[in-house]
């Protein structure tokens, strides 16, 4: 893929996942649930490891930033970078009966679980943590579950799109 080609996609999808992160959120008690996490899931499928991880903690992150959860920026970056990489290595490694549930299914495990011990840290109190990564695990399994049903229909395209992508294959 030119360089070219590569810079405008990568903007592109960093572009789309803050704006889906920012427009599809709802506020609850510790931050937001959103629809980022879809996308990202989704554009792991297809894109290389440092793809996704720039495109999934670099959207991610300018999200908080624009929302007024700055604190929780940087941990986001790491997060949103290491659940695309997750998510992409599980895609390829798995047969394909259980590429549609498994490789999303422990990305939003990871989210649920990075941000339970972010919110233990940032509040000094591991009950806080807990209890964020309950809520943490509905937006991790409902973003699994709208990437599990919509990567049939999407990942194709977005292949057929990025043809000749440096990615796991």
């Amino acid at each position: 893929m030119s360089n070219v080609k590569t810079i405008a996609l990568t903007s592109m999808f960093i572009a789309m996942i803050t704006l889906i992160t920012m427009y599809g959120m709802i506020p609850i008690a510790w931050g937001y649930l959103n629809l980022g996490d879809s996308i990202i899931m989704l554009l792991a499928t297809v894109l290389a490891p440092t793809h996704v991880f720039i495109v999934g903690s670099v959207g991610s992150a300018l999200a908080d930033v624009f929302l007024g959860y700055s604190q929780y920026a940087l941990f986001t970056f790491f997060i949103k970078g290491f659940e695309g990489i997750i998510v992409g290595y599980l895609f390829v490694y798995f047969r394909i009966n259980a590429k549609k549930t498994i490789p999303f299914l422990v990305g939003g495990l990871w989210i649920a679980i990075g941000y339970g011990a972010v919110d233990a840290f940032l509040y000094s109190d591991w009950g806080v943590g807990v209890a964020s990564t309950s809520i943490n695990l509905i937006q991790g399994l409902s973003s699994a579950i709208i990437a599990g049903l919509l990567t049939g229909i999407i990942t194709p395209k977005l292949s057929k799109l990025l043809k000749n992508n440096a990615s796991y294959r």
